[in-house]
């Protein structure tokens, strides 16, 4: 066995338990100055030479293999005890499981199978999608112009019939103010006619002339020179003697009236 072979089976052992970084480096030391002198030597005695060496390599760093910790390269699990029937119920629970996921896995293969079949794949679905899209947007933008159309035509609507309202009522107080005018007028014309007959600077002596002429009697009594008799109110009556006693009479007639009715 040659010196690469041995240093692979026996040395790497031993520097896979060295866990001493000096004693590491001496050792690497050491080994770089044997493959120097092994081309030197036959391979028996060569091989004698690096095991003795390697034992008084070790005799020096103070290594030994006793003393070397082993590193753990692995966790065993220690499951806790438990009892047949629980392990029965477990194992039913992860088959039916198990079941479970493999036919929704079969469902949704069947699915993608069906959908690539029908040339619906995800590519096709997402363009399929846009598409829609566009065309609800294509639908929203259209329904928006007319309900934009329609509220302009209604807006037109009602600003002529607002206007027609305008007019109307300017058209009535137009009217109103004409017919104002006419009586205005018409009252103006009236007094204008009434004032030829006046009697002003340029009239005056043939309107005395006239009155002389046409003389008329206003001093005439109204009630015929009859008085008016006041009944009830004695305080207010002026009257004579016999006229006090005529109302007197009239008014025990009144009162004999009044206590038969």
């Amino acid at each position: 066995m040659g010196f690469n072979s041995w240093l692979d089976a026996g040395s790497l052992n031993i520097l896979s338990r060295l866990h001493d970084r000096c004693s590491f480096m001496c050792f690497l030391t050491t080994i770089k100055e044997l493959r120097k002198t092994s081309t030197e030597s036959s391979e028996t005695a060569h091989s004698t030479t690096v095991k003795e060496k390697i034992s008084s390599l070790m005799l020096a760093s103070n290594i030994s293999l006793m003393n070397v910790n082993y590193k753990v390269l692995y966790n065993v699990v220690h499951v806790p005890w438990q009892s047949p029937e629980d392990v029965k119920e477990l194992l039913w629970r992860r088959h039916v499981y198990n079941n479970a996921v493999i036919s929704l896995k079969e469902v949704f293969r069947q699915e993608i199978r069906e959908a690539e079949a029908a040339g619906k794949s995800m590519e096709a679905m997402k363009e399929e999608e846009d598409a829609e899209f566009n065309r609800l947007i294509a639908e929203n933008d259209v329904i928006n112009q007319k309900k934009a159309e329609a509220r302009a035509k209604r807006e037109e609507a009602e600003w002529r019939t607002t206007q027609q309202e305008i007019l109307k009522e300017i058209d009535e107080a137009l009217q109103k103010q004409h017919k104002l005018a006419n009586e205005a007028s018409a009252e103006v014309r009236a007094a204008i006619d009434r004032s030829q007959n006046f009697v002003d600077e340029r009239n005056l002596e043939e309107k005395i002339l006239e009155a002389l002429e046409n003389p008329k009697v206003y001093d005439f009594a109204i009630d015929q020179g009859i008085p008016t008799r006041q009944k009830g109110r004695f305080f207010d009556r002026t009257l004579g003697v016999s006229q006090a006693n005529d109302v007197k009479k009239e008014d025990e007639q009144d009162i004999l009236k009044a206590s038969r009715a």
